[in-house]
Parts: C-alpha cells; structure tokens; sequence
C-alpha cells in the first residue's frame, strides 16, 4: 500500500499537521477524489490504511483522538462488488489490434501480452528481474518475495514460458539492452534502470484511453486484472482442469486438497499454456 501513500494521500494531505486533520478534511481532499475517478475498492482500502496508520498516532499520543474512528467503508467507496468483467474472443482480438497501431510504449504493449498469456498479476509481471528467467529450461520464475501479501500464496510461482511469450521477452531485451537493467520492466524516466516500472503503468494507459471526451477505446470498460480472470474462463472453456487452472494462477487448493495433493501439475500447465498461446497468438502478434 505504499503506491496509495505516495499516489492519493501525500499529495493531498502530507502537508497537513496531525492535529489539524479532520474526518471532513481527510474524506473531501483523499478519499472522495479516489472514489470519483471510479476507484471505489481502492478508496476503502485507503481509508482502512488511514484509520491503522490513525490510530497507531493515537497509540503513540501523536494524537488524542483518531478523526477516521467511526467511519464505515459503506459510506466512503460504497458496497463493494465482486468483478465479472472478462474479455471475449472478439474483444481480445479487437483490443490487441488496436494496441498495434496505439501510442503506447514498448513496454505497455508487451505488458498487456504477457498479462494476458500468464494470468499473472501486474506486480508480478512489474517486479520480474532476468534472473527469474530460464532460457534453457523454458521456465519463468516468480518469487514469492514479489507476490508477498497475495492471501494463501506463500510460494514461488513457476510459469513455463510458450513462444509467445519468450518473442515478448525477447522485445524487451532488445528495447532495453542499453540500460543494462535488472529489470525486465525497467523504470524509463526519473532513476532510469535503476527500479522497474510502475505496476500501474497498464491502468493508467487503459484509464485515459477509456475516460474523456473522446474514448479512443470502441469496447467494455476493463481493467488490466480482467485479463487474468479471461486467461481463467478461457482456460475453463478450453477444458482445462479446475486445478491445473488454479496452479496457473498461483492459488493454493484449498481444504484436504492443499494438504495432500502435492502434485504440481507442471506437465499440465505446460500443455494448458501451450494450448492458450495457440488460441491467441494470432491476436497479439
């Protein structure tokens, strides 16, 4: 949650002293703006993160009250819907040939590829270091270091890469090799190669595309995460099997299932990937 900090609460109330911070003050200036850019889940986990980091000043006599006490999520981003949003056939292929002759950077566009071959999140995907990855052995490895915080995901992630995903791969190098960064995402501007991209890179370029007067985008409003909920009901469509699907998002089985069942399906998801990137490579070349 530093990204909120840095992103929705420095900015509008870092310069305000403790003391002077009101519930009104905090709701109109942070949390209000959250939530009218359409971030209703985001405000309420914002305003969670301010009521702890609230009450730990409290705890420490920074403060004699904590002015976000009382207040309820409901009234602040609302009731929290599951999402459904996920990506026809149709819609992938008008969306990746769209994204072709789009202004995004080399980085966004292969992004978005590889979001939608892996199932992987865009931390995981921002957070990838070339280390991670094995040419030889054709495997992409996602430390648990970079998925820390993903409820009963405790363990490294291992994707077998597809040629589709290696040409993606290969993009970057190529792009990048200048920088000589660790990263496979490397931060363009500000420390360049020094720290990856934002993970964000992907929504804000989908959030201006979508927003303003004239959206550039002819189709359903999405959000980069939807593309790992279409990898899934693709996948189903395919015929995959249910947990060969969850391995390849990472999810721990669940009940007597995570106890015993130690099988890591990597034959499977080979297959399954295999499978996937010959749906949909045509779209995304």
């Amino acid at each position: 949650m530093s990204r909120a900090f840095r992103a929705d609460v420095r900015p509008t109330i870092g310069n305000i002293k403790l003391k002077e911070l009101s519930r009104l003050c905090i709701i109109q200036k942070c949390l209000d703006p959250i939530k009218k850019r359409g971030g209703s889940v985001q405000a309420n986990k914002t305003l969670s993160l301010l009521k702890q980091t609230l009450q730990f000043g409290v705890e420490r006599g920074l403060l004699e009250t904590n002015p976000l006490s009382g207040t309820r999520r409901i009234n602040i981003g609302g009731k929290e819907q599951p999402r459904n949003r996920f990506l026809s056939l149709d819609e992938i292929e008008y969306f990746f040939n769209w994204l072709k002759t789009s202004t995004a950077s080399i980085q966004v566009k292969q992004s978005f590829k590889l979001l939608l071959l892996t199932g992987c999140r865009a931390q995981e995907l921002t957070l990838s270091e070339w280390t991670h990855i094995d040419w030889e052995n054709k495997v992409w490895l996602f430390p648990e270091s970079n998925r820390k915080g993903n409820k009963g995901e405790t363990k490294d992630h291992i994707v077998p890469l597809t040629d589709p995903m290696t040409e993606c791969l290969i993009v970057l190098k190529q792009a990048h090799k200048d920088l000589q960064s660790k990263y496979v995402f490397p931060s363009t501007t500000g420390q360049v190669g020094q720290k990856p991209v934002d993970r964000a890179v992907c929504a804000k370029f989908l959030r201006r595309r979508f927003d303003g007067d004239q959206p550039e985008l002819e189709m359903e409003r999405f959000v980069p995460h939807d593309l790992r909920r279409s990898f899934q009901t693709h996948l189903s469509k395919l015929g995959v099997d249910a947990i060969v699907c969850e391995k390849l998002l990472s999810h721990e089985l669940q009940g007597m299932l995570r106890v015993y069942n130690q099988n890591d399906y990597i034959k499977e998801r080979e297959e399954a990937l295999a499978e996937w990137s010959e749906l949909v490579g045509d779209y995304i070349k």
